[in-house]
């Protein structure tokens, strides 16, 4: 049996937004194909998740695996202990669907991918904090690239004896991969960082070494810019076939 893979999408409440407005005047969902297609691609089904809270413990018994997917929201920063940022993005359904079904599969030890957003939950949820805005810290370079995002834009150094860099084949020297966000994880809390950015050691990746298959990356693996990423969705379904 191929595994079920559950992916969280994005939404938009055109009463509160006027963005995606011009495509329907009602709450609608939407996502990009790459995650879907590389999840079939590499042996699972994808399944896109909406956002019933009321319906996480179903989707969580009847799934394999999880995406936490990136997307037009930010994690709200209630959930580590700070006020908003002026340019904060909220989508509190969607959040609140996302803390609940990320800390079920937490719990339950069944294999999670965070990415972009999707890692910064992560990282919130086991005690860690955000810079949420980049652009801000002097320390940082830019971090949110144009498309394609299938061309990479700055390079990780994946960090040694870590279980990501393990599963993926134990990459020597740094790792073009693409960048696309305007947050990023200043604190991991418990988790272990996984990978940096070369250039200014922006964490990158994260992971919790007590979980059979939980982590997250700052980038968007779903593009395939190389071997690499390909190989994190194959350990993700190979994981989620056990």
């Amino acid at each position: 049996m191929k595994p079920k893979i559950g992916i969280t999408i994005d939404s938009f409440n055109p009463e509160l937004n006027n963005r995606g407005g011009d495509y329907s005047a009602y709450y609608w969902y939407a996502m990009r194909s790459h995650i879907i297609n590389a999840v079939v691609k590499f042996g699972g089904i994808p399944f896109l998740l909406s956002h019933h809270v009321e319906i996480v413990d179903d989707y969580a018994d009847m799934l394999d695996g999880l995406v936490i997917s990136g997307g037009g929201l930010d994690v709200p920063p209630e959930y580590y202990g700070e006020q908003p940022h002026k340019n904060f993005r909220p989508n509190i359904i969607r959040s609140t669907f996302e803390k609940a079904i990320t800390k079920k599969f937490i719990n339950n030890k069944k294999p999670l991918l965070g990415i972009c957003g999707g890692m910064q939950l992560l990282a919130v949820l086991y005690g860690g904090k955000l810079y949420q805005c980049l652009s801000e810290e002097n320390c940082f370079d830019e971090h949110d690239q144009n498309p394609p995002f299938d061309n990479p834009d700055h390079t990780v150094d994946y960090q040694p004896d870590t279980k990501l860099w393990s599963l993926i084949g134990k990459p020597d020297g740094s790792v073009a991969v693409n960048s696309v966000h305007k947050q990023g994880v200043k604190d991991a809390g418990s988790l272990v960082i996984n990978a940096i950015s070369t250039n200014d050691n922006l964490i990158e990746g994260i992971e919790d070494q007590n979980h059979p298959f939980c982590m997250g990356v700052q980038w968007h693996p779903e593009f395939l810019c190389s071997q690499y990423d390909e190989q994190i969705f194959k350990q993700l379904i190979q994981h989620a076939q056990i």
